[in-house]
């Protein structure tokens, strides 16, 4: 679940649903922000990681150095695969999905990179490993 700003809300509230670890083992959280201070739902986020402890968090902040996190935006973190690192797991187009919300040139940049990476985007009559959402 990658995310920018406020479109981290979707994701929260799928999060709590609690279906989403019906269908996936693993999660990977990631919001990108401005600031350290744009980080929100902390305290929701701890404890869902406590409810489901292969909930794997990744704030990432590029207008200052992040206190948690990576440093830069998300389309960085993917490029350099420090991203994929955090999860310890393959990242492959046959064991992964990525649903991407938020500022659209961030959905459109990482649909591109993960486009090279091998990874299709998700349509009804094609399944693919990417959906993505436009939140503006």
């Amino acid at each position: 679940m990658l995310s920018t700003g406020t479109a981290l809300g979707p994701f929260i509230s799928i999060l709590e649903q609690g279906e989403v670890w019906q269908k996936f083992e693993h999660v990977h959280l990631v919001h990108g922000v401005r600031f350290n201070e744009d980080l929100s739902y902390q305290a929701r986020i701890k404890a869902l990681q406590q409810q489901y402890p292969n909930l794997y968090y990744s704030p990432v902040v590029s207008r200052e150095s992040a206190t948690i996190g990576f440093n830069g935006r998300i389309t960085d973190v993917i490029k350099d695969r420090r991203l994929f690192d955090v999860v310890e797991l393959p990242v492959k187009p046959d064991s992964t999905q990525f649903m991407i919300c938020g500022n659209p040139e961030m959905v459109k940049d990482t649909t591109a990179i993960l486009l090279e990476l091998g990874f299709s985007r998700n349509r009804r009559r094609e399944p693919g490993q990417i959906t993505v959402e436009q939140y503006w």
